[in-house]
């Protein structure tokens, strides 16, 4: 039997919360900080060695995502939307959908740090088309839903990403950070 969502302790403490939109916020923004790069198989994991049987288009678009997670690290957003879109556009529908759903993930955390928060939830929706079973997606999606005042979406999203891996989704330093700020409410 499917339970409520709004059931859980969880999202009864969230609810109660006076400011749920910051928290879903707060715990939007601290349960994913891009690290799809290293969570996923879509980039790092390519080697010298396995490009040779690679086409170069496959090779061009996994240089291409690794340069955008430099450039989002380094605060270079508008030539990470710019490479994002190349990605997207140009490769997309010869890279996997669990790259596909990277770069639309990296696009929309990227979309969100200028402020542009409907773009960044229209490409989290994406990316989570593509990569349904991601925590990472579904955590930030949260984030992105409480920002824009969707309070209902938010919590069904972070009920998803806790869903998906109960044990891990929050580093030990986030969930005494979720702590405090629900005891602080």
């Amino acid at each position: 039997m499917r339970q409520n969502i709004l059931s859980s302790p969880i999202t009864q403490i969230i609810a109660s919360s006076t400011s749920v939109v910051f928290v879903l916020f707060v715990l939007g923004t601290f349960l994913y900080v891009p690290s799809y790069k290293s969570d996923t198989d879509t980039v790092d994991n390519v080697s010298n060695e396995n490009n040779n049987n690679q086409p170069s288009e496959l090779i061009t678009a996994n240089h291409l995502i690794s340069e955008s997670f430099d450039n989002f690290h380094q605060g270079k957003y508008n030539e990470t939307i710019t490479t994002l879109n190349t990605v997207i556009d140009q490769y997309g529908a010869k890279i996997s959908q669990s790259r596909l759903a990277v770069a639309y993930a990296l696009r929309g955390d990227t979309k969100a740090e200028i402020g542009d928060h409907a773009g960044a939830l229209k490409d989290l929706q994406q990316a989570a088309v593509l990569k349904p079973m991601d925590k990472l997606i579904w955590g930030d999606l949260a984030g992105r839903y409480g920002k824009l005042g969707f309070k209902t979406k938010a919590i069904e999203s972070f009920e998803k990403a806790i869903s998906l891996d109960p044990n891990n989704l929050i580093e030990p330093k986030n969930e005494e950070l979720k702590r405090d700020e629900l005891e602080f409410k």
